[in-house]
Parts: structure tokens; C-alpha cells; sequence
């Protein structure tokens, strides 16, 4: 009776597996998602200043200079006000930046333009290099071309933003 349970039983489970494949490779991609590809690939080969139907295009470079960093938010705290978020007895010190359903911001600073200290206390460095605005310039050459496209459209209602590497 084994013997014939364990083949049954690893029969079912390759069925199921192909099953599942089956049905993720038979997902229907967005008409958004489809619009957004269409619209970045536009940008690509021309200027994104003219995107029909609301849509707009952000061109991104990498820079390898930017900083990622984290700042407090509005309230002017690391973390969530007046709550230890990370549970070591002191209420917002600066390893509490950055928490989760804090108010702090998460951003990328350009080389050029980083107006932020990274040794100030009021900022955490995350890592070096990002995708930044790409400059509205004309390029130089293929090493400055966008790399990513931060495209979004809808209405009011009903917006969506994708990140697309053409």
C-alpha cells in the first residue's frame, strides 16, 4: 500500500506545481502597466514633454554621487513623535529614523545638489549612487541617456505610477 501511496502522492504534487505555473504564466498583464511601457518607450525615443492623455514621464539617470538618505518628517523627529519605535528605552533617537508609519522621508540627493549634510543629526545616510532627475539638457553622449522612467496617468480617482527600464 506505501509503495503505491508515495507515486500517487508525487503525481498530485507535479500536477499542482504545473498548475500553478500554468496559471501565473496566463496572469493578464495591466492596460496601465501596457500604457506606461508604451509611453516610456515614447519618451525614450523622443522628449516626454508631450504625453497624450494625461500621462506624465519623469527621465532618471543613475549618479553614482547621490546620497540616499532618510530625514525626519514634519513633525521634526526621527520616527513616530514621542514613541520609542525601536524599543531601547529612549524616545526619538536618531536610530528610530526612518520608522515604520513614521512621517520620515525616504529620498535620493543628486551630487550636485545634496543640501543636506550627511553627518547632520538630522539626517540618516542610507547608501551612495541612485536614480535621479535626468538633466533636461541635451545629452552628450550614451552614458547620460535615462536608464528609468517614472511614468504616471489616470484621473483624480483612479492614479497609477510605474517604474519602467525601457
Amino acid at each position: 500500500m506505501k509503495t503505491l501511496l508515495i507515486p500517487i502522492l508525487l503525481s498530485l504534487a507535479v500536477m499542482l506545481r504545473f498548475g500553478s505555473l500554468w496559471m501565473a504564466s496566463t496572469h493578464e498583464v495591466s492596460p496601465e502597466l501596457i500604457q506606461a511601457q508604451d509611453a516610456a518607450r515614447h519618451a525614450a525615443l523622443s522628449q516626454p514633454h508631450d504625453m497624450p492623455g494625461g500621462i506624465e514621464v519623469q527621465p532618471l539617470s543613475f549618479d553614482a554621487g547621490a546620497l540616499v538618505v532618510v530625514t525626519n518628517g514634519e513633525d521634526g523627529r526621527p520616527g513616530r513623535a514621542e514613541v520609542d519605535d525601536d524599543f531601547n528605552g529612549t524616545v526619538d533617537d536618531a536610530s528610530e529614523r526612518g520608522a515604520f508609519g513614521s512621517d520620515d522621508v525616504c529620498e535620493v540627493l543628486a551630487s550636485g545638489q545634496a543640501s543636506v549634510k550627511p553627518l547632520d543629526s538630522n539626517v540618516t545616510l542610507l547608501s551612495r549612487g541612485g536614480y535621479v532627475a535626468a538633466p533636461t539638457t541635451a545629452h552628450s553622449g550614451a552614458d547620460d541617456l535615462p536608464r528609468r522612467y517614472i511614468v504616471s496617468g489616470g484621473n483624480d480617482a483612479d492614479r497609477w505610477t510605474f517604474s519602467i527600464d525601457p
